[in-house]
């Protein structure tokens, strides 16, 4: 009888181990499908030929070496040019491009009807835990809303949104102080203002519209940030979100928060 049941254990053993292997090897297929078709869509329709803005012209964003600076002066160059026309013959549902120097975030931003299309789903439509970068549903395409959430998974090689809970250390935001978003009629640079952990639950997710509850809301989780911006009490028409899965408890969620600045 004993044998019997030393032997049952061992074949219970040996299926647990084969199952994880096999989870295991599924993981990592996943992690180097996302990780190489990502690369290769980064290779085939961005590059790094800078556009430039004119001194002076409104718009232009204020130097990233002189915080605190008059919009316009002194010109920026953005970091890339995005071929939309070609992306939008891979995938009609692109509406943006993310970009974070010397971060893993390169990627193209979709946006379907609903937020799960691309939560699973790469830019060919393939099935993958790393899913894609995309924009809330219920956010305009164009950005132009007073809060427009971007969301991206916490993969933990770092690729999506895996650096986001980095911002949780002062030096991680000092190295990496803004986010670029390109769309084909604009091009922002991204001034991080806030960073912090809140619930998947939190208002932030369906306030909008440029009211008092959404100020507030901003302001509560500035007041909070894990990190202290160069940038201090400054004037917004609207903010970007960045959203990503956290594990200080169920449901947790890492934010951070960013003043879209208009270089063109």
């Amino acid at each position: 009888m004993k044998k019997i049941i030393l032997r049952l254990a061992i074949v219970i053993c040996a299926g647990v181990l084969a199952f994880s292997s096999f989870r295991l090897f599924q993981i990592y297929q996943d992690y180097h499908a996302g990780t190489t078709l990502y690369q290769s869509v980064s290779d085939q329709y961005t590059t790094d030929a800078p556009l430039e803005a004119t001194p002076g012209e409104t718009g232009a964003v204020p130097s990233a070496s002189t915080p605190g600076g008059e919009a316009g002066t002194p010109a920026v160059t953005a970091p890339l040019q995005v071929d939309f026309a070609a992306l939008w013959e891979a995938n009609p549902d692109v509406v943006g491009w993310i970009y974070c120097p010397g971060t893993t975030i390169d990627y193209p931003i979709l946006q379907a009807d609903d937020n799960d299309a691309y939560l699973r789903h790469m830019l060919d439509g393939s099935y993958n835990t790393a899913g894609s970068i995309f924009l809330d549903c219920s956010c305009a395409g164009d950005f132009s809303g007073a809060n427009t959430i971007v969301y991206g998974h916490n993969m933990k090689n770092g690729s999506m949104f895996g650096c986001l809970p980095d911002y949780a250390e002062q030096e991680f935001y000092d190295e990496h102080p803004v986010i670029w978003i390109f769309t084909p009629e604009h091009t922002w640079q991204v001034e991080l203002i806030a960073g912090g952990v809140i619930s998947d639950e939190d208002d932030l997710y369906i306030l909008l519209s440029d009211t008092p509850e959404l100020r507030e809301r901003v302001a509560d989780i500035q007041s909070r940030s894990t990190f202290s911006p160069r940038w201090t009490g400054m004037e917004w028409p609207q903010v970007i979100t960045f959203s990503t899965c956290s594990y200080e408890y169920e449901g947790a969620r890492f934010v951070l928060l960013g003043v879209p600045l208009e270089l063109s």
